[in-house]
């Protein structure tokens, strides 16, 4: 149990590892996919009030 859970720890650990070196590149498409979501919303929302 003990050893499962500290596998379990530093698997934990080298994922944030891994997320923090891709964390840069990751936030820019994030941020690209949040625009893209929110156009489509709009767009949606005109959409409706133009119907």
């Amino acid at each position: 149990m003990a050893i499962m859970l500290m596998q379990n720890m530093l698997g934990q650990v080298n994922k944030i590892k891994w997320y923090s070196e891709h964390v840069r590149e990751s936030q820019y498409l994030l941020q690209i996919v949040i625009n893209v979501e929110i156009q489509n919303a709009v767009e949606q929302e005109v959409a409706y009030l133009d119907y």
